[in-house]
């Protein structure tokens, strides 16, 4: 048997044992009776609350010891124990008579005697306040990140989610999303055609597999519209319990720069290749212009030889106007490969419309009505006058040809906020998609063979974007197309000038003297003789070399030099430098199968006039007289 004293030592030294266990643990420890009041203060409790034991021991715990707003709820889970709970856990802040705050969880456990009566509570605690403060940053980072995040359980049930998640599906309340696969608010198919319900089993069980996923989806919003998303899965274990962490990353942006940058590709390439095809053409109507040049200028010298002989006089006059057409078409060819513009002047929009009329009036067949709706005031636009007439005669063409059995066209000029409008609007057979993709490309045509050129609406298009201008057209089959033509306004056009007589100055004869620069022998020779006819004395070189040495060989047998710009060896514009270098300012005319010159002046050879090929006889000398009556020159010296 265990002698008494031996049971009074072990019971001492189990009191020594529990308060020393009490006084060193780092855990705050406390005491209560049946009436809630302090029994037991340990050290931790001390530092906690900043009160001694001989201060808290026998007071009210909740009182003095919990804030207002949790002193019922931390009481009521007292009362919870002592009523027979065998234990229970909650979390209070606690604010330390140093006004310290920190948060603590307790663990509330019910003390009974042998009997089985309550003797009172032990409430134990932890500081959790870093914890705290790391799950409350955590919640800021979860509640405001752009992305949705969705906390799904084993079965992919979603049970938390943020406020991202909910508006990528157009929610407001989490409860509307809480409770739901993800997969729920999915399209019937996917983009690529697989249903939404097969493959988002597929993507389950990979990411079953591998523990995690990142791949593409579209969800579908409560209104029925849908979003791109790029979906992240990623399974995670807590304790025993299995959850899914789910990211949301919202594609839209990205998928519309995509569409953006793919739009900008096609334009670039949908330019470059107007610019190739443009060049193309440009070279070929130069060429052409030289061959008409030659055949018109032969053709005019017959005219005089023929002219007792009536049906001869009028086959070469048809020739002369078809040569005239052929020349517009290939100036159509210079304006779509055009890289700098031809001079521009303010032009009265309204004006040119209204003079036009009665031409797109008289080309059209009676079943063609036209209306016409201008304002009253002048519309000034910066542009070239006949170009602009181009233009419309453009526009108007293909509304015509589009009513083929029949209709009404309407055009509508208006101006506001510094653009002006040009509406060209037709009841023809209209255009699919397909056709309205291409209608500016040149060469592109709808019409048979023989009856279109292709190059009506590329010409139209390169001389809007060159006035710094936009062009659109919407069109619906069967009911007819409309083109929107939209120009800078110009400012007012200033007071006129007074009135210059358009008169060709008289030459006298004795200056009369022209150089002729050419390498084309037909239009060499056949504008010589256009020259002499006129009273002209003409020297010929075959380009500039050979011009440069009749310049030098006889600086005084010329008074004004006609070349064309593009040669072999020496152009004309180097010619021109050439003589500006030496001293030489005989006034030059260039003529050239190009309506504009293709690469930039120096500015000895900007101001020489140009004059287009093919050219009538008129035209050429009176450009002549007109330059030498403007200039006055010094002869070469050798």
């Amino acid at each position: 048997m265990t002698s008494p004293s031996r049971t009074l030592d072990a019971a001492v030294d189990a009191a020594d044992v529990l308060r020393t266990v009490l006084e060193t643990s780092g855990s705050v420890i406390i005491g209560l009776s049946p009436a809630q009041r302090v029994t037991i203060w340990n050290r931790a409790a001390e530092v906690a609350y900043g009160v001694s034991a001989s201060e808290i021991v026998g007071q009210d715990f909740v009182s003095r010891c919990t804030v207002p707003a949790e002193r019922e709820m931390v009481r009521a889970a007292i009362d919870e124990v002592l009523a027979g709970r065998r234990s229970l856990r909650f979390v209070c802040a606690v604010t330390s008579t140093d006004g310290r705050q920190c948060s603590l969880s307790w663990n509330v456990a019910r003390l009974t005697c042998d009997d089985g009566t309550t003797h009172g509570v032990l409430m134990t605690a932890e500081d959790i306040t870093q914890r705290a403060v790391a799950e409350h940053r955590l919640h800021l980072v979860f509640e405001h990140a752009q992305n949705g995040l969705l906390l799904a359980d084993a079965q992919g049930v979603v049970v938390d989610c943020n406020p991202a998640a909910l508006a990528m599906l157009g929610m407001t309340d989490r409860q509307q999303l809480l409770g739901r696969r993800p997969a729920e608010f999915s399209p019937v198919e996917q983009p690529d055609g697989q249903l939404s319900a097969v493959k988002s089993k597929v993507f389950g069980s990979e990411t079953r597999e591998r523990g995690g996923l990142t791949f593409e989806w579209t969800h579908q919003r409560v209104d029925g519209t849908t979003v791109p998303l790029e979906v992240g899965v990623k399974h995670a274990h807590v304790g025993d319990q299995q959850f899914s962490i789910v990211r949301w990353h919202d594609l839209t942006r990205q998928r519309e720069m995509e569409a953006a940058r793919e739009a900008m590709a096609q334009q670039l390439a949908h330019s470059q290749k107007l610019e190739a095809v443009g060049q193309l053409a440009g070279g070929i109507a130069h060429d052409f212009n030289n061959l008409l040049a030659g055949t018109r200028n032969a053709l005019e010298l017959m005219l005089p030889e023929v002219r007792d002989r009536e049906e001869v006089s009028r086959d070469l006059r048809l020739a002369l106007e078809n040569i005239e057409r052929a020349a517009g078409l290939t100036g159509q060819l210079l304006t779509m490969s055009r890289h700098q513009p031809v001079p521009a002047a303010r032009v009265d929009w309204r004006e040119a419309i209204v003079r036009a009329m009665p031409l797109l009036q008289s080309m059209s067949p009676p079943e063609v009505s036209w209306a016409l709706e201008v304002p009253n005031d002048p519309v000034y636009v910066v542009a070239n006058a006949s170009q602009l007439d181009q233009l419309l005669l453009n526009l108007a063409i293909n509304a015509r040809d589009a009513m083929f059995a029949g209709g009404q066209a309407h055009i509508r000029l208006t101006s506001h906020d510094g653009v002006a409008t040009l509406i060209v609007r037709d009841t023809g057979h209209g255009m699919e998609d397909a056709t309205q993709r291409r209608i500016f490309e040149p060469f592109f045509t709808t019409k048979p063979v023989g009856h279109g050129s292709g190059l009506g609406l590329a010409v139209v298009y390169g001389l809007v974007t060159g006035w710094h201008g936009t062009v659109a057209v919407e069109s619906v089959v069967d009911e007819g197309s409309t083109f929107q033509i939209a120009l800078p306004l110009a400012s007012a056009a200033p007071a006129d000038d007074p009135t210059i007589l358009d008169v060709v100055p008289v030459v006298p004869s004795s200056r009369r003297r022209v150089l002729l620069v050419d390498d084309n022998d037909a239009v060499r020779t056949t504008t010589r003789r256009l020259l002499v006819r006129a009273g002209w004395v003409v020297d010929e070189a075959e380009d500039g070399e050979v011009a440069w040495e009749r310049l030098t060989a006889a600086p005084t047998a010329y008074d004004i030099v006609l070349s064309d710009v593009r040669m072999p060896r020496l152009d004309g514009v180097r010619l021109v430098e050439r003589m500006r270098r030496n001293q030489c300012d005989l006034p030059v005319v260039f003529m050239s199968g190009f309506d504009h010159i293709e690469y930039p002046f120096h500015h000895d050879a900007a101001d020489v006039p140009l004059l287009p090929k093919p050219f009538t006889a008129e035209t050429l000398t009176a450009m002549l007289a007109r330059t030498l009556a403007a200039t006055c020159h010094t002869p070469l010296t050798p």
